[in-house]
């Protein structure tokens, strides 16, 4: 007897059936990956190389002119003292770079905590408590404060300050924070990692220069490199602007303008930001893709001996970051990029 046509389709039916199966096990895999659900090792590493590998090949490569990157080295601890150096010797620093290079934004990436402690200082002040010229010392004292001179460079120039967010509970904040940003933008619009205390600036130097922070929260990838950057933190009931953001906005001038995607009236939320010369897009964690210029040397370092000595000649339109270089300046969780 010769089989049916039901018979003939039989095997068909079954290898529809386990394609079928098949594509849907792998659909629900990849949708729980994608979205953070139950992520997959071995697919997160083959995404991170493919975006490696196209970030190398799109690199701009170079030195770019405008940046430059001031180096507390070792010939500068060498020449002008160790750190901490006295703030009246960061504030020649900030008015040379200013008024004899003539540079358009400095971002210190340093934090100022405490008060100077400078040695000279600290024993005048006990001769003062102790001799009857101390109310003269005591004057002089007053008009030739480091920290006086420091806060007074920073507020006649454009400077932005750092400071330090991170998830520590065990701990009380320290310092003073900027304002926050979006101040008219409600918190539940926006998606972003969340600081828990702060290690911030003096009252006496954040009152007169702009702020932004640099923190790690959620920009560590899994192997440890950073491909990704949070603009926005959310501490309290503020938002607080990133160190790289603050520098940028100042060096241009320009307002930040919230870019709210309202297409879904129950569930607005924060999509970018307007700089009005540009929009930047944000992802779901108020994060852009770290924008590297090269490998390591892609920028201008130049020792702040240099700067200090006028031995330096000048070069106009720079804008300038302040950072500590020697080994045991560096407080770095990744000193790894892609």
């Amino acid at each position: 007897m010769a089989p049916t046509k039901y018979h003939e389709a039989q095997p068909t039916l079954k290898i529809n059936l386990g394609l079928l199966s098949l594509s849907l096990f792998t659909t629900v895999i990849l949708v729980l990956h994608t979205g953070g659900i139950y992520p997959l090792r071995f697919l997160t590493e083959m995404e991170y190389k493919a975006y490696d590998a196209r970030l190398r090949f799109t690199l701009p490569g170079g030195i770019d002119p405008r940046i430059v990157i001031i180096d507390i080295d070792e010939n500068s601890l060498a020449s002008q003292g160790g750190w901490p150096w006295p703030r009246h010797k960061l504030a020649r620093l900030t008015d040379t770079l200013f008024d004899t290079y003539n540079v358009e934004v400095l971002g210190y990436d340093v934090v100022f905590p405490e008060a100077d402690d400078d040695e000279t200082l600290l024993r005048l002040r006990e001769i003062a408590n102790d001799q009857a010229v101390g109310e003269t010392i005591k004057a002089l004292l007053e008009e030739t404060s480091g920290d006086d001179q420091f806060a007074s460079a920073l507020q006649a120039n454009n400077v932005v300050l750092g400071y330090a967010f991170d998830s520590n509970t065990s701990s009380t904040s320290v310092g003073q924070l900027p304002d926050p940003v979006l101040e008219h933008v409600s918190l539940d619009l926006v998606n972003a990692p969340r600081a828990n205390r702060y290690t911030a600036n003096l009252p006496i130097f954040q009152s007169g220069a702009a702020g932004g922070y640099f923190s790690l929260l959620n920009s560590v990838d899994s192997d440890g490199i950073i491909r990704r950057h949070a603009l926005l933190n959310k501490f309290g009931d503020g938002l607080y602007e990133s160190f790289s953001l603050a520098v940028a906005r100042n060096y241009l001038g320009l307002d930040l303008d919230p870019v709210i995607d309202d297409s879904d009236p129950d569930y607005p939320i924060l999509e970018g930001l307007d700089l009005g010369v540009v929009a930047v897009i944000l992802d779901h964690q108020a994060s852009v893709n770290v924008p590297y210029q090269g490998p390591s040397g892609s920028y201008r370092y130049i020792s702040a001996e240099d700067i200090l000595s006028l031995h330096l000649v000048y070069d106009p339109g720079w804008y300038i970051h302040a950072e500590g270089r020697a080994e045991f300046l560096r407080d770095r969780v990744s000193e790894k990029k892609p």
